[in-house]
């Protein structure tokens, strides 16, 4: 079978070949040290023994061994030290062993001189002899890709394939392009030659009447994005002229077209920048150039105080548009920090661009500010972010204390886009009340009611004892969901960032918080108010924002009766809904999960949160009872997964009844 899948990626190869067209694939880079395809030998005190020496080209050695070196022995460092030759000629980078042989190994080298004769080296011992091949490889054509940097390109089409295709290293791993040569590097009756590592090499670059230009490989540029392009880079500072016509030569390349004509080519936009840690940054052009051209960009990043830091694309990491920078020098980013970008060079534009750091949470963070944006929603800015254990609930109801009978009612949540304000809902403040916050037992600061109550748009029955209460975010009311860090990315496409001043796009929103254990008041047509509760994680589902909020247990609204629906924190557009008789849910299935856990599928989905604190029983034969109630936010369409409640558990081979508690839904089978 491994036969047959070798001939089968061979066939589309050699398809590939023949039309020359370039295939796009994600490649691993060429320069990295060679990873561990050669074998460790048995006793590295062995006289090392050649096989063979032969020079391919003017840069590039096949050496055969006796043996496999070892992963060591083919370590960059290592290699340089062992790989010896005389008349100035040195290792450029580490010997690859070649596919489908055994102690064969590409080696690259400085270009070796036309009619002499080389002595070889291995380990201080002299090995062997070789005459050098002044051959040069065929590339296609020279080209412009930037103001500083010029690309060459060769293709397989040509007969002349990048080392990294030819490798054991990368066997598998080319999208399909890797193949086997041969001893004569032949592939189906055709001579490659063999691009060798470039890592050092140099080419000249010639203007019209003018004196010769040094480019410099950039490293990691060899063959990416599925295109043998290396990148060659003018020295720091230099650019080409436009309108000026330039040459390019190398000894070690024969260019088909080797002129061009330089143009003032428009530098990269970077868009946006963002801190990953201490020491990385996101660096996100406006387009995706579809080319490997950050290598060796390098940013500056300003503090207000003047401090600046030095960032550089780190190789290989560019993810379409973006790519990483690692800050120079060990140094690091400061905590809450905003810092001006600019590129260094003319190769990109930041108008504008800036990136703050996350403030480091401190258990000693203390409020700056607090302001009321309506009855149930206060605005509190810290010193820094709040460490996690003054975000758990029980912690943050010791930790905000107020007076006048006002209560924290959930944790606080960190505004999207802020390193250390937070929405911290309340119990329903008072109107022309002032308001005194007492934080971790010292006296914070005061807030006056703000008393503009949260627009609604409408009360509705959903259920025999449930109703929902709508808000519009297109009439500028959000969930708070949608502008807290703990959501961002996760509303989908919902999320935003408010201002200060609580605008989007020059728009101002109402913030509602979170409404744990709120109420609102249903009165029937000459009745007394009944009081009822918001249904946990029912407040933005499905994409809707229809908190629910359920009668006291036992009660239902009466089919028939209008009622009216009050709220000391939310203005009701249409508050007013008569009761209809509501079919309730019909459960299709009940199945086990496990001895805790049912899985509850209705006949239809809902296409709402109906299911939320909503309870079964089950009957054993000799009446033995067990409840479960739904968990929260489990519902995938039709089905909701309950959990037995108070420690019970499913009996093994028992068959239950199922019932559900009160009127929600109805079925008519039993379980096991």
């Amino acid at each position: 079978m491994k036969k047959t899948k070798k001939h089968l990626s061979l066939l589309l190869l050699a398809s590939m070949l023949g039309t020359g067209v370039a295939v796009p694939f994600n490649v691993l880079n060429m320069d990295t040290v060679a990873r561990a395809a050669s074998h460790d030998k048995q006793d590295e005190s062995e006289a090392v023994e050649v096989s063979s020496i032969k020079s391919l080209n003017s840069i590039t050695l096949e050496i055969t061994f006796a043996e496999p070196l070892s992963s060591e022995e083919v370590a960059l460092n290592n290699a340089q030290k062992n790989f010896e030759f005389d008349n100035d000629l040195t290792i450029r980078n580490v010997p690859q062993l070649k596919t489908g042989f055994k102690s064969t190994y590409i080696v690259p080298t400085t270009p070796q001189e036309e009619g002499t004769t080389y002595t070889f080296r291995y380990k201080g011992e002299e090995v062997g002899t070789f005459t050098a091949n002044t051959e040069q490889i065929n590339m296609r054509e020279a080209r412009q890709v930037d103001n500083d940097t010029i690309e060459l390109e060769s293709r397989l089409s040509d007969r002349v394939t990048d080392y990294g295709n030819v490798i054991e290293a990368y066997a598998g791993k080319r999208g399909g392009l890797d193949f086997e040569l041969d001893e004569d590097n032949r592939y189906k009756g055709k001579e490659y030659q063999i691009i060798s590592s470039l890592r050092g090499t140099q080419v000249t670059l010639t203007p019209r009447n003018g004196e010769p230009i040094m480019a410099t490989y950039v490293p990691f540029t060899q063959n990416t994005d599925g295109r043998q392009e290396p990148k060659f880079r003018l020295p720091e500072g230099e650019q080409l002229e436009p309108g000026v016509t330039y040459t390019v030569t190398a000894d070690w390349a024969d260019f088909r077209d080797a002129t061009f004509t330089a143009k003032d080519i428009d530098p990269l936009t970077i868009q946006s920048v963002e801190a990953t840690s201490e020491t990385t940054l996101d660096v996100t052009l406006r387009r995706d150039p579809r080319e490997e051209i950050f290598p060796l960009r390098r940013i500056t990043l300003t503090a207000p105080d003047g401090t600046e830091l030095v960032a550089q694309y780190k190789f290989t990491t560019r993810n379409g548009a973006t790519g990483t920078f690692e800050i120079m020098n060990g140094e690091e980013l400061a905590s809450n920090v905003t810092y001006q970008v600019e590129p260094v060079g003319e190769w990109a534009t930041a108008r504008n661009v800036s990136v703050t750091t996350d403030a480091q949470p401190d258990e000693n963070a203390e409020v700056q500010s607090i302001k009321s944006l309506n009855p149930i929603t206060l605005e509190v800015t810290f010193s820094a972010p709040l460490v996690t254990e003054d975000l758990a609930l029980a912690q943050a109801q010791e930790n905000f204390q107020f007076d006048n009978g006002l209560t924290i009612r959930n944790i606080p949540q960190l505004k999207t886009g802020t390193t250390a304000t937070y929405f911290v809902p309340t119990t329903s403040q008072a109107s022309d009340m002032t308001y005194t916050l007492t934080y971790k037992d010292d006296e914070a600061g005061t807030f006056e009611t703000n008393s503009d109550r949260l627009d609604m748009v409408e009360a509705r029955q959903v259920a025999y004892d449930t109703i929902e209460i709508e808000s519009s975010l297109r009439a500028g009311v959000t969930d708070y969901e949608n502008v807290i860090a703990s959501y961002a990315g996760k509303r989908n496409g919902l999320d935003f960032i408010l201002d200060e001043n609580n605008r989007y796009r020059g728009k101002s929103y109402e913030i509602i918080p979170s409404l744990r254990t709120a109420q609102v008041y249903i009165t029937p047509e000459g009745g007394e108010p009944i009081v009822a509760t918001y249904v946990p994680f029912t407040q933005a589902t499905d994409g809707r924002q229809e908190p629910k909020f359920r009668l006291p247990a036992g009660e239902t609204l009466i089919p028939g009766v209008e009622y009216n629906v009050t709220s000391d924190w939310a203005d009701i557009k249409d508050a007013t809904f008569t009761a209809k008789a509501i079919n309730p849910l019909t459960i299709r299935s009940v199945k086990e999960v496990n001895e805790t856990t049912l899985e509850v599928r209705l006949s239809t989905d809902p296409r709402d949160e109906l299911f939320a604190f909503r309870q079964i029983t089950l009957t054993a034969p000799d009446g033995a009872e067990l409840v479960a109630q739904y968990k929260v936010t489990t519902r995938k369409g039709a089905t909701g997964i309950f959990e037995i409640m108070n420690g019970g558990k499913l009996e093994p081979n028992t068959m239950y009844s199922v019932t559900p508690v009160g009127q929600w839904a109805g079925l008519t089978f039993t379980t096991k």
